[in-house]
């Protein structure tokens, strides 16, 4: 996510005591809020509480990051609109939290949220926060905004799945990759028409990341689609495997 301009100070270096921080935290926090809803799901406040808590951080820190590039004087319609597949990753788990927050049961709606979410947030963010496209200081405003947007996402999922028992439902696959490509469709118009680079689809990230893995242009979409599609596959194994246990579990009790 291109999040406000360069600060001043030693640039953020990927894998360091900095780096592995961040990472240990957002993965504490995730822990620490799903033992708090299993412990207090079948209370209303405690769902709001958590759910609506994540939901705020998520938008505030849209809301902020945007704020701050404007008053950096860098915000601009080529690298500042909230287009990168994280930016709507925010935007897509805030309202899914907001959704199963309000009740006990998510609706169809809110399922589909969660879908996407799920895999765009463990399937696309988790690698932003391995392979950060981090251009600041360590310790800078807009370094702590990556990680803490970015961490929410992750933290938001791991709470809807670990905490609240959602799942990816039979057929997820196909539909998170037919809104996945619907909206890189878009968002690679908006490209062609703005000359900027939302989601990387005309460009590598200024950072090492697996878009280098990808070979050159315009072979990386065609490698971006495959691993695309891997990632959602893979992100709905443990669901699809978990499902089937159970399964075989109850018609083993039924004998």
């Amino acid at each position: 996510m291109e999040i406000l301009g360069q600060a001043g100070g030693g640039e953020f270096v990927a894998f360091s005591p900095v780096h592995w921080g961040a990472l240990a935290a957002i993965a504490g926090a995730a822990v620490i809020l799903s033992l708090l809803l299993r412990r207090g799901a079948d209370r209303p406040g405690v769902r709001r509480g958590v759910c609506w808590g994540l939901a705020a951080v998520l938008l505030i820190g849209a809301v902020v990051a945007q704020i701050g590039r404007v008053i950096g004087g860098v915000w601009s319609l080529q690298e500042s609109l909230p287009l990168h597949l994280c930016d709507i990753a925010v935007l897509t788990t805030a309202v899914a939290l907001i959704g199963v927050g309000r009740r006990a049961k998510s609706n169809r709606a809110s399922q589909l949220l969660y879908e996407l979410a799920c895999v765009w947030g463990l399937g696309g963010t988790s690698q932003a926060l391995l392979t950060p496209d981090v251009t600041t200081a360590a310790y800078s405003p807009d370094c702590v905004r990556y990680f803490v947007l970015h961490g929410a996402i992750v933290v938001g999922v791991l709470v809807m799945t670990f905490g609240l028992h959602m799942r990816l439902q039979p057929g997820a696959p196909v539909r998170v990759w037919l809104v996945t490509l619907a909206l890189a469709i878009v968002v690679g118009l908006v490209d062609w028409g703005l000359g900027a680079n939302y989601m990387y689809l005309c460009a590598n990230p200024a950072r090492p990341s697996l878009f280098d893995l990808l070979g050159p242009r315009p072979w990386t979409l065609l490698w971006l689609a495959v691993v695309a599609t891997g990632l959602i596959l893979l992100c709905y194994a443990p669901f699809w495997i978990a499902a089937r246990v159970a399964r075989q579990g109850s018609r083993w009790a039924a004998h």
